[in-house]
């Protein structure tokens, strides 16, 4: 039973015996008795009124117990929360961490590939420079050949018709 379930049905029993006590008082011969009859009337009140001060008492402690309890809740949740927003900041200052060296490291690669471009550049200039220089190369040892065809062709003619030349005058 619930302790103002109680206090409502004790309340109602002191109301019952003081509702008595007023009844057995006129119609009661004995003074002896009467007195014996409110004394105990007034033992039962008291014991009613230390067992409503018990409840109170009780009811009391209950309240701060769950008034305890709610602050324990509460504050296991700000300590959850603060968890989290820790949390939260960690990740977030990872996240701005990755950002940087990835950006860093962004950074470093367009360098690089820059690097990379001059040199390919560089190294085509040399071939192309290279390239040219044995085109010339080729077209004057083509030419020098040409010469030399031309002249051991004149020497094979020369041969030829002073061989002919020779046999003809035999």
């Amino acid at each position: 039973m619930d302790p103002s379930e109680e206090l409502r049905l004790l309340r109602a029993k002191i109301a019952q015996m003081e509702s008595q006590q007023t009844i057995n008082l006129p119609t009661s011969s004995s003074v002896g008795g009467k007195r014996r009859r409110i004394e105990g009337i007034e033992e039962q009140k008291e014991l009613v009124d230390k067992t409503l001060e018990q409840m109170e008492e009780w009811k009391r402690v209950a309240k701060l117990e769950l008034e305890n309890k709610a602050l324990r809740a509460d504050l296991e949740h700000q300590k959850l929360l603060n968890a989290h927003n820790a949390l939260q900041t960690k990740m977030e200052e990872y996240q701005n961490k990755q950002q940087q060296t990835i950006h860093a490291l962004t950074e470093k690669l367009k360098e690089l590939l820059r690097k990379i471009v001059e040199s390919l550049k560089s190294v085509q200039t040399i071939v192309v420079t290279e390239l040219e220089e044995q085109k010339l190369s080729n077209a004057n040892k083509f030419a020098e050949m040409e010469q030399q065809n031309a002249l051991k062709e004149k020497v094979v003619k020369g041969i030829y018709f002073w061989t002919n030349f020779l046999n003809k005058m035999r």
